[in-house]
């Protein structure tokens, strides 16, 4: 066997080993209801595999869709009036997302920016519910989607 043969052989096997390691890792530290940050960039990452990915906590509690919907029957960000380049998407998903956090904790909620087409980028907000479903909330309306009801080309970012 030359030297090459050995190098790729156990560079495969790193590979391999890497991969199945994190996933063991994935599935040993599973409790009901919480993710872990490990877990939560495997899931997002298998998601959107070329968003820039933001997870700051540690562990994250998942929320179920009616409590979101209750809050965001309760919250006025919605009612707010959109001023271009001063309280536009962005600002909706933010102020959002920190409510949510502020009345929840430290729950599976943040907020992804997308391109809706080529020349359209938009910021909405987003959650992980304790089936591990996710949705997106649009926070100028509040409307919850399923992920495969929201039209979109791609995820640049998000944060959690």
């Amino acid at each position: 066997m030359n030297k090459w043969t050995v190098v790729f052989i156990m560079w495969a096997f790193m590979l391999v080993f890497s991969t199945l390691y994190s996933v063991y890792i994935t599935v040993e530290d599973d409790e009901d209801g919480i993710m872990t940050n490990k877990q939560l960039d495997f899931y997002l990452a298998m998601k959107f595999p070329r968003a820039e990915r933001m997870i700051v906590d540690a562990k994250y509690f998942l929320i179920n869709k009616s409590d979101v919907s209750l809050y965001l029957a309760k919250n006025p960000i919605n009612k707010r009036r959109y001023i271009d380049d001063v309280y536009d998407c962005d600002d909706f998903a933010f102020d959002l997302w920190r409510g949510v956090r502020h009345q929840y904790g430290n729950i599976a909620f943040g907020v992804i920016s997308i391109n809706e087409n080529i020349t359209s980028k938009h910021c909405l907000n987003f959650f992980i519910d304790e089936n591990k479903e996710f949705y997106f909330v649009e926070p100028q309306n509040d409307k919850i989607y399923k992920e495969n009801e929201m039209q979109y080309d791609s995820v640049n970012w998000l944060i959690i």
